[in-house]
């Protein structure tokens, strides 16, 4: 009596998936600054949602980094909740408001962001997260806890706490740490 044997090659979840799948694109997410009142400073950078204070203060553990213009430099910041104590010069109502500010959250989540060297044609041509992560490890620059004077053309790198890895591509800043100001950018990120 003969046997047949079946064999089933293995595969994971992200096999066969096409390559533009395996990453999220936001295309102009728009945070204001700690004095916009219309848009919220906050986001989640998988979901591509903004949340204003109230809203990030409800969902603290979806929030992965805070925009706001420092005082009285006005350097404009992209930093993780966990970090902005030490990015500011004087304390903002992210911080301070007195029911919702950073002061009064029970979970700052942590992330890391860095400038790199990538331009924003590299950006613009990364279809799928190998491409994103290649990038990635071939730049040099370290990642931190927070980015000081962000700059308009520039990309910048990062790590969630979610261990998901993308890019940032600063397409528009405008305000300071005394007016309503926002930063719009493109974002490409691990799925």
């Amino acid at each position: 009596m003969g046997c047949i044997m079946l064999i089933f090659p293995a595969c994971s979840s992200d096999e066969g998936e096409p390559a533009s799948e395996s990453l999220v694109t936001h295309n102009r997410i728009v945070l204001g600054n700690q004095n916009h009142v219309q848009i919220g400073s906050f986001v989640n950078l998988y979901s591509g949602k903004i949340y204003t204070i109230r809203e990030a203060f409800e969902n603290q553990g979806q929030i992965d980094l805070v925009f706001f213009h420092d005082d009285p430099s006005n350097a404009p910041c992209l930093v993780s909740p966990s970090a902005v104590a030490q990015y500011t010069t004087i304390d903002n109502k992210i911080q301070t408001d007195l029911q919702h500010g950073l002061a009064k959250w029970e979970l700052l989540t942590t992330m890391e962001i860095g400038v790199t060297d990538i331009t924003a044609g590299q950006f613009e041509g990364v279809k799928s997260y190998p491409e994103l992560k290649t990038l990635i490890d071939k730049d040099n620059h370290v990642t931190v806890k927070g980015e000081y004077q962000i700059s308009a053309g520039k990309v910048y790198k990062f790590k969630t706490g979610n261990e998901k890895w993308g890019l940032i591509s600063i397409i528009a800043l405008d305000g300071n740490a005394k007016t309503s100001g926002t930063v719009a950018m493109d974002v490409k990120i691990q799925k």
